[in-house]
Formats: structure tokens, sequence, C-alpha cells
């Protein structure tokens, strides 16, 4: 059963290890949208996965924060409706002062985690409609 989005909105997805690939249980996860601003945050769970909910589409800043590991900010995230972005991320040992910025274009061409489709439909679209 899938569980995360909804007709309008998307969710994004990942798991957070360490240089070892072992989980990490209880690092912040937070998104912050470019276009209002607002932030929407969760934790791992034991097996170091999160996953943030029924996000309006657009672009999202994203940010991992553990005691003991360097913060992670991993390049903006594009939520699109009724589909659901994975952002795993592996982190390295340090402080929560210490920031690590990752550029990486990883943008998949196909979506896979489901085979829902939906589009999103302007109001012009619609009012001509009988």
């Amino acid at each position: 059963m899938l569980y995360g989005q909804t007709a309008s909105t998307g969710a994004i997805r990942g798991r957070v290890v360490d240089a070892a690939n072992g989980t990490i249980p209880n690092v912040i996860v937070s998104a912050v949208s470019d276009a209002t601003g607002t932030t929407r945050s969760g934790l791992t769970d034991a097996g170091g996965s999160y996953t943030l909910s029924l996000l309006p589409p657009g672009v999202y800043q994203m940010k991992f924060t553990a005691r003991g590991f360097k913060t992670e900010v991993p390049s903006p995230v594009t939520v699109t409706v009724t589909e659901i972005t994975s952002v795993n991320i592996a982190m390295a040992i340090g402080t929560q002062q210490q920031t690590v910025e990752v550029n990486a274009e990883a943008v998949p061409l196909v979506q896979s985690e489901s085979a829902t489709l939906g589009t999103v439909v302007e109001g012009s679209t619609i009012q001509p409609c009988p």
C-alpha cells in the first residue's frame, strides 16, 4: 500500500546511513519549500528510513542533522504530484557545526517508486468545460 501523496501532493523518501553503510536512527530530516518557505520535518526510524509525505509540488532544500555527524545538505530536490522522490544520504562522522554540501544532479528520468500518474491542471483549462 502506498502512503505519502495524494492527487495533488508528492513525497520524499529515503534512507540515511553512515560511512560503513550502517543505519542511523533519529536523524532530523527537514525539507524547506523554495516557493513558500514552509518546513516539513521528520525523524528516521530504527532502520534509518524516513518519509516526508503530503508535500505540495515544488523545489525543496533538504537538511539532515544527527548528533555525532556532520550536517548534510544535498542538492535541491523537486517534488512532483503523485510521485515519491528518493533521497538517500551517507552521513560522515563529525560535529553538527560542520556542514557538508552535496552538489549532484540526481533527477531520475523514470519514476520507479509507483505506477501512479498525475499532473497539475490549470484553472483556465477547466473553466471552458461544460
